[in-house]
């Protein structure tokens, strides 16, 4: 059995996970859970996003879950798109 606490452990971008979070906001941010403060907070994460995954390229930090990140903020403008329309 592996301990909680290894050398190992797995790295995470935080680009992703702010990805991730903002996207998931968004799709939780209808008139009836959300609404304007849902959205709002969905751009703010987006934002914190994008300065991460600039971040990350500066350090020359770069791995898949960045990728994964870039994928996740193309889904979370596509999806935003959708709620103008």
């Amino acid at each position: 059995m592996k301990r909680l606490y290894s050398e190992e452990r797995l790295h995470i971008q935080p680009a992703f996970i702010y990805a991730v979070l903002a996207l998931a906001r968004l799709m939780r941010s209808s008139k009836l859970e959300g609404g304007s403060v849902g959205l709002s907070h969905a751009l703010d994460l987006v934002n914190q996003a994008h300065a991460a995954y600039k971040d990350a390229i500066e350090l020359h930090w770069l791995d898949v879950t960045l990728v994964e990140a870039a994928l996740v903020r193309f889904f979370w403008w596509y999806d935003s798109l959708l709620f103008m329309i």
